[in-house]
């Protein structure tokens, strides 16, 4: 299933995904200094961002309810050996 995007969502996202990589790269120069206070600066960042981040629901997940509502062809049959369904 492919997913078309207007052009300039993409160009947003890929600047995303360029300053996240950078950002990225940059922090692993500052922890391969082998400083522990800079190591643990960034670690506890990184883990408190984390924290405080909310996470999205994935888009596979979108891209399955879509499928559900618009088509309403997904219809899972579940393995009789795996589960209780029969």
């Amino acid at each position: 299933m492919t997913v078309h995007q207007p052009f300039l969502l993409r160009i947003k996202l890929t600047l995303i995904y360029f300053v996240m990589q950078v950002l990225g790269a940059f922090i692993m120069l500052l922890v391969m200094t082998f400083n522990a206070g800079i190591f643990l600066t960034v670690v506890v960042g990184l883990t408190f961002g984390n924290m405080i981040t909310p996470k999205p629901e994935t888009t596979e997940h979108h891209m399955m309810q879509d499928l559900v509502q618009v088509t309403k062809i997904y219809k899972p049959e579940f393995e009789k050996c795996c589960t209780d369904h029969e």
